[in-house]
C-alpha cells in the first residue's frame, strides 16, 4: 500500500495502492468493505497515491495522479459514507493535510506553490511561496503553523497560515527530510531524514530538543501517539522504532516490512497501529499492530 489512514470514528481503514485504487476495510473484522478507483491517468513517473481524511466530515482526499517525488497532480474529494465523488481540486499538488476543524485543506506543490482551500466551497483561499516538489506537509493542531519539506533539501520551511507569511526555516539535518509531524499538543515538531536520524524540535522556539539515533538507513515516516508520549518512526531498514518523547529517551524497535510510503498510523483511540507491509500496484499487505506491545493483531 502507498498510504493508510483510519477514519475519525476508528471503524474504517483506508488503504491506497499506486494504481489509484482505494480499499476500505472494516477494522473490527479486518474484512474489506468496498473499493473504488477514479480511473484517471496516472503520473508518468513513479505514480503514488497520497490520502488525507477530514477529522470532522466523512471526506477522503486523495491524489489519483500523484507522483512519489511530489509536485504536480490534483486532489479529489470523496464522501466515503455516501460513496460518492465530491469534486476535484485541479493543479493542487499531490501532498495534502486537513486542519483539525476540517474546514481547510492545504496542498502542495501544484504550480510550485502551497495552496490553501476552503473544503465546503472547494475554493482556493490563498497560495503561498515558491516551492519545489513537496515531500511532506504538517499542520499544527491550532491550524496556524504549517511545516513543509522539499525533495533533496535538508531544511524545514515554516509558514504562518493566518497571514500567508513565510517564517524563518529550521536547518539541522545533513540531507533531505522525508517527513515532518507535529505532536498532538503542537509543542514538538519531529523530522525524519536520509541522514538516518529523527530530530525533535521545539515548534515555537525553533530549537533542537533531541537528536534520535538508532535507524541504520533513511527515516521515511513518522507518527506521534495520540497522547503525544511516544513517537514512532519507520525506516528503510525495515523497522518501526518507538521513542518516548520525554527524557530519558530509550528506543524500542520492531521489524516490519516496508514503511517507505505510508507512515505508521494510529487508530483514534490510540490502541492500534497500522503500517503498509510493502509498496506496490495493488493494496495487498497491511499490518495491524497493538500499539503498546507492537504485536501483530
Amino acid at each position: 500500500a502507498d498510504a493508510l489512514l483510519f477514519s475519525p470514528e476508528g471503524d474504517l481503514l483506508f488503504a491506497a495502492g499506486n494504481r489509484a485504487q482505494i480499499d476500505i476495510w472494516n477494522i473490527r473484522t479486518l474484512q474489506k468493505k468496498w473499493s473504488f478507483n477514479p480511473g484517471e491517468p496516472l503520473a508518468a513517473s513513479q505514480p503514488t497515491v497520497r490520502i488525507a481524511v477530514s477529522p470532522t466530515e466523512p471526506i477522503l482526499a486523495f491524489s489519483p495522479d500523484g507522483s512519489f517525488f511530489g509536485g504536480a497532480g490534483s486532489v479529489r474529494l470523496y464522501d466515503y459514507r455516501a460513496r460518492k465523488d465530491l469534486g476535484r481540486l485541479n493543479k493542487s499538488g499531490d501532498r495534502m493535510v486537513f486542519s483539525q476543524d476540517g474546514r481547510t485543506l492545504v496542498t502542495g506543490s501544484g504550480d510550485n506553490q502551497i495552496h490553501v482551500w476552503d473544503v465546503a466551497s472547494q475554493k482556493k483561499i490563498r497560495s503561498l511561496g515558491l516551492i519545489g516538489g513537496v515531500s511532506s506537509l504538517a499542520l499544527s493542531p491550532d491550524g496556524r503553523l504549517l511545516a513543509t519539506t522539499e525533495f533533496w533539501l535538508p531544511r524545514i520551511r515554516l509558514w504562518d497560515l493566518e497571514n500567508g507569511r513565510e517564517l524563518a526555516s529550521i536547518p539541522g539535518h545533513e540531507t533531505m527530510i522525508w517527513q515532518v509531524a507535529f505532536s498532538p499538543d503542537g509543542r514538538l515538531l519531529a523530522s525524519g531524514s536520509s541522514d538516518q536520524t529523527v530530530r525533535l524540535w521545539d515548534a515555537q522556539q525553533r530549537r533542537l530538543v533531541k537528536r534520535l539515533v538508532g535507524h541504520t538507513s533513511e527515516v521515511w515516516s513518522l507518527a506521534f501517539s495520540r497522547d503525544g508520549q511516544r513517537l514512532f518512526s519507520g525506516g528503510k531498514d525495515l523497522t518501526i522504532s518507538v521513542w518516548p518523547t520525554a527524557f530519558p529517551i530509550e528506543r524500542v524497535s520492531a521489524p516490519v516490512a516496508n514503511t517507505s510510503r505510508s507512515p505508521p498510523i494510529f487508530s483514534p483511540d490510540g490502541a492500534l497501529l497500522a503500517t503498509a507491509a510493502e509498496p506496490g500496484e495493488q493494496v495487498r499487505d497491511v499490518v495491524v499492530l497493538d500499539a503498546a506491545s507492537l504485536a501483530e493483531r
